[in-house]
């Protein structure tokens, strides 16, 4: 009896101990609960409360299948996409929220995450109310099993930093433009100024009653008159023209022209400029592979066009050195070759050298301040006639020759066009 009643005391104390620890357990229980809780509410605040969205889903490999399990509420908001359809958000992003012009970099992101790799993307947005947004998808990839694999991922909203990137970037444009135009208009002033002076100086000695001036040198000085008198005129071309492009209202007078003989009287006119010492000494040459050769263009202007090319042809090549100026008839086209063998330019210039205002860094043989529009004002009148302009250079190499040719191609008949007679 008493070791019964022993066994009855250690039972009772051994059912007091376990009922008093089940008791601790459910209170540790209970008070683990509510801190989980109290710890899940906070992510869902501090979820709620960045201006990020967070977001996770599983991918099953083998199906194709997409179950979200966590988005915050605030990423249903910013796209506007209907709660209730939740479950279909994960297979109508990329048709109904990626931007068309994006989808390919979403497609290689999606590509990325279905490999096991984590991915950052930028793309634009489409939201439900039809608004575009720039966003930032940083993706974190987790492998569940062989075939499944979990997503986390934080999208951010860029749109603000875009902007300001692009407003950033319009005034760093607006401001080259000004320092672009700063320089021209110093240099267009020098160009006029030349002139001006010179015709200046060249009346002043015509109308000196104080001295006798030879009719030898009297010639000279009325043939530089009259040669700085056309120089003039083409700047003041060359800015109507510019002022024409600009307003969209270039007009061309299409006629009948022998190219062989334009070209001839642009040598002449060039060689005369040699001798009287106002161009530096070249060896010009024109060939044609017939006299004449005819197509319908607008002669003073190609004259001009051709006028540059050379001009610039000299400015990068040494004196006495080889200028070709060549004219063919091409497939219906008249092709029109400047050749030099001046220092060359590199291929990375070859498209800036066609914008207005620009001009090489790199100093030219015979380098002088120039107002940057020849160039860019002979393309625009080459694409009038509904043509084109293109550069082929090459620097000087160990076992290569330096030099430049410049290529115009226009239609010899443009098409609706009538020529008015030669």
């Amino acid at each position: 009896n008493r070791e019964l009643q022993q066994e009855i005391e250690l039972h009772r104390k051994t059912q007091l101990a376990l009922e008093q620890l089940n008791h601790e357990l459910d209170t540790r229980v209970q008070a683990r609960t509510q801190e989980l809780a109290q710890s899940e509410e906070r992510f869902r605040r501090v979820v709620t409360s960045i201006s990020d969205h967070v977001y996770a889903y599983t991918i099953n490999l083998t199906t194709g299948d997409r179950t979200i399990e966590f988005l915050s509420p605030n990423l249903r908001d910013f796209v506007m996409f209907d709660t209730e359809k939740i479950n279909e958000l994960a297979y109508d992003w990329r048709e109904n929220f990626v931007a068309p012009e994006d989808v390919e970099i979403y497609d290689q992101h999606t590509a990325n995450l279905l490999a096991g790799r984590d991915s950052q993307v930028e793309y634009r947005l489409r939201r439900a109310d039809g608004h575009r947004l720039w966003v930032r998808a940083s993706v974190r990839t987790e492998r569940l099993s062989a075939t499944e694999i979990r997503c986390y991922g934080v999208m951010s909203n860029l749109t603000a930093r875009k902007q300001l990137e692009q407003e950033t970037a319009t005034r760093q444009a607006l401001q080259e433009i000004e320092l672009l135009r700063s320089e021209w208009l110093g240099n267009m002033s020098h160009e006029l100024r030349t002139p001006l002076g010179l015709i200046k100086t060249a009346a002043t000695t015509l109308l000196a009653k104080d001295i006798t001036i030879p009719p030898p040198m009297q010639q000279e000085i009325l043939e530089r008159l009259d040669q700085e008198t056309d120089r003039l005129t083409d700047l003041v071309d060359t800015l109507l023209d510019l002022s024409r492009l600009e307003a969209a209202r270039l007009r061309l007078n299409y006629a009948q022209t022998d190219v062989a003989a334009m070209l001839q009287e642009l040598a002449d006119t060039v060689l005369l400029q040699m001798r009287l010492g106002s161009l530096p000494p070249f060896q010009v040459t024109v060939t044609t592979e017939t006299t004449p050769l005819y197509a319908t263009l607008d002669r003073e202007r190609m004259k001009r066009v051709v006028q540059n090319l050379l001009s610039n042809a000299m400015k990068f090549s040494p004196h006495h050195s080889p200028l070709t100026i060549d004219a063919r008839i091409e497939d219906a086209h008249l092709v029109i070759t400047v050749i030099d063998c001046g220092i060359g330019i590199d291929a990375a210039d070859y498209e800036h050298i066609f914008e207005r205002y620009y001009q090489v860094k790199q100093t030219g043989v015979n380098s002088q301040p120039g107002v940057g529009l020849g160039l860019p004002i002979s393309r625009e009148i080459v694409r009038a006639h509904g043509g084109e302009i293109t550069v082929n250079s090459q620097r000087a190499g160990k076992h290569r020759k330096s030099g430049t040719t410049f290529i115009v191609r226009v239609p010899t008949a443009p098409t609706g066009v009538e020529s008015a007679p030669f």
